[in-house]
């Protein structure tokens, strides 16, 4: 897990500008396509073998590091029996990763990756500018698990692992939490909480169909009077080390599980008041120079090979697939009546004021600094 840094008012102020830019319309200037695919599996796996290479770039605080690319690499090859070599590089977070592939998309040039992995959030702006392959997944998939509810934007994006947004506490700090986020608008917390500066979590509470807008503004005006700084999404060793007894909220289960794991003193909760599941996808840009590739190792990410690396190594994987850890987790919430909401493209698309909300969240956080 690569642990991301202390953030201020200049990264929140940086924040707020990525959200800006999310929701305009850039200008497409002009577009590259890069190779046909193939027509079938075997012609792909083929055309694969030729491009002889793939090229990956991810938010390391999510996919994982160089390591983890080398295991899933290992593996992809294995499944496939093919040899190809592979380039990793450590990306931005995902809205700034996408917006730096659609510059590139935009502009003519090869897409800097075979592949995007992201949110729906940071994907809704891209999918109305056709800048990734429409790909018959259902028909491709050997195991046939991919069914049409793993596919959104119309054929441009899949969903490959389940992001559940939790509250992270410190066990000795706070040993009996409460089950849901508004409970933490206590006097007791007063400078013991620290928040997203992206409104992680509370984002969609804005919507009409959530808390509405008056009620989740009102709500992070009374959290940011509790809370004592800001952290970024996957910083949970700073809630393990005391710094910190709660953190509200993570984008995901990832972190805490891991520390947790290791013994650190975290857990983590799903609030049953803002109950989400969202999804990580997997997108393949039209101009991306090994497009054949990028198809396999999609296929790869959603088989039980894939899968099985995703989570032994983020702890992260599908709830849609079976067999998924995450599933098992989403059960037990179930079971004791919790009511989840899935945060997926369209949910976005039919919510433009949540995104409202979310804007005018980030600017009361970053006030606080």
């Amino acid at each position: 897990m690569c642990w991301l840094p202390r953030v201020g008012k200049v990264v929140v102020a940086g924040l707020v500008a990525a959200l800006m830019l999310a929701s305009g319309s850039p200008v497409m200037v002009g577009a590259q396509s890069g190779p046909e695919l193939g027509k079938n599996l075997n012609e792909i796996i083929a055309a694969a073998a030729r491009e002889g290479t793939i090229d990956l770039t991810w938010s390391a605080s999510v996919m994982g590091d160089a390591d983890v690319a080398r295991r899933h690499m290992d593996a992809f090859n294995k499944l496939w029996g093919l040899h190809l070599t592979y380039r990793f590089a450590a990306g931005p977070e995902m809205a700034r990763q996408g917006n730096q592939l659609y510059t590139e998309f935009s502009a003519g040039q090869p897409s800097s990756s075979d592949i995007l992995f992201s949110s729906a959030q940071s994907l809704a702006p891209l999918l109305t500018h056709s800048m990734f392959y429409i790909v018959p997944w259902t028909t491709l998939a050997r195991d046939r698990r991919i069914t049409p509810a793993f596919i959104e934007g119309g054929g441009q994006i899949i969903r490959t692992g389940t992001s559940i947004p939790v509250v992270v506490y410190n066990t000795t700090l706070m040993p009996h939490p409460p089950s849901t986020i508004a409970a933490l608008i206590n006097p007791q917390w007063t400078g013991k909480l620290a928040t997203p500066p992206n409104a992680s979590g509370f984002d969609v509470l804005s919507a009409s169909d959530f808390w509405g807008q008056a009620k989740a503004l009102d709500y992070v005006h009374k959290l940011v009077a509790l809370q004592a700084g800001l952290v970024r999404c996957g910083d949970d060793d700073r809630i393990a080390s005391g710094e910190y007894a709660a953190f509200v909220e993570d984008c995901s289960s990832q972190g805490p599980r891991i520390l947790k794991d290791k013994g650190a003193p975290v857990n983590f909760y799903i609030p049953s008041d803002a109950a989400q599941i969202r999804y990580y996808y997997l997108a393949i840009p039209k101009n991306s120079p090994h497009p054949n590739a990028a198809v396999l190792f999609v296929l790869y990410m959603l088989s039980q090979p894939g899968q099985a690396v995703f989570y032994d190594a983020m702890r992260m994987d599908n709830d849609m697939l079976p067999g998924s850890k995450t599933a098992a987790f989403l059960d037990g919430y179930r079971k004791a009546g919790v009511k989840f909401t899935t945060i997926d493209s369209a949910w976005w698309s039919a919510h433009p004021e949540a995104l409202d909300g979310q804007k005018k969240e980030v600017e009361i956080l970053s006030a606080s600094q």
